[in-house]
């Protein structure tokens, strides 16, 4: 996360709770000492080779803060274990946002940026995505086992947000339920102090009959 990779220091040594945390991302990372931790072999020189990890009493020789783990396949990264969180029994307003149905799951499908600001902890990685298929196959998913029927878009929200700080004006949001499945969400900022107009849409087809502009690309 952004604390522990722009300050690891300051976690590792004002938290007496923590004894572990890593620069940049963890999914690759944190199984590796996972498995150390599982066979009880807790030895700094191991520990030194997880990149990333940071750890109490370690050495100059040993700090990773600049092998920062990043992952740059994110189809790669396992679906969330939504079993262990289910959706279904989610508080009705999960990240403090209101929703029209429930139950709903936030998905993330994308990560990093490509500006390098010097007060970021995550500048400079480039911005990766995941692929269509993948952020689709997620969605059936929870659609099907969970009866998720509305999905919390988290880079739309990450956009609009960062829109409606530089602008000072807040976008308008509507929402739109498909009949046949789907529904999709437009937000749109108008007369706005810095931008004549803008909008930022998302919207998700699902079910049995499919329009043509969502089969056009795939079979």
């Amino acid at each position: 996360g952004p604390h522990p990779t722009g300050d690891p220091d300051d976690i590792i040594n004002n938290f007496p709770d923590i004894d572990f945390s890593f620069c940049g991302e963890g999914e690759t990372a944190l199984p590796k000492l996972l498995e150390l931790l599982s066979r009880h072999e807790i030895d700094k020189g191991l520990l030194s080779g997880i990149e990333g990890l940071n750890y109490k009493g370690k050495g100059a020789d040993s700090d990773n803060r600049n092998r920062r783990s990043f992952v740059e396949d994110l189809d790669a990264i396992p679906f969330p274990a939504w079993d262990l969180m289910r959706p279904d029994l989610y508080p009705e307003a999960p990240h403090g946002a209101f929703i029209k149905q429930f139950p709903v799951a936030p998905i993330i499908i994308g990560r990093g940026c490509s500006f390098e600001c010097t007060f970021c902890a995550g500048a400079g990685q480039g911005y990766r995505e995941r692929s269509v298929g993948n952020v689709m196959e997620e969605m059936k998913l929870l659609n099907t086992r969970y009866n998720v029927k509305e999905f919390l878009i988290e880079l739309q929200d990450l956009i609009v947000t960062r829109l409606e700080q530089v602008d000072g004006k807040q976008f308008r949001r509507d929402s739109w339920d498909r009949p046949e499945g789907g529904g999709g969400r437009s937000c749109i900022l108008e007369e706005g102090n810095v931008l004549e107009r803008g909008g930022v849409a998302f919207s998700h087809v699902m079910g049995d009959k499919m329009p043509p502009s969502a089969t056009a690309h795939r079979p």
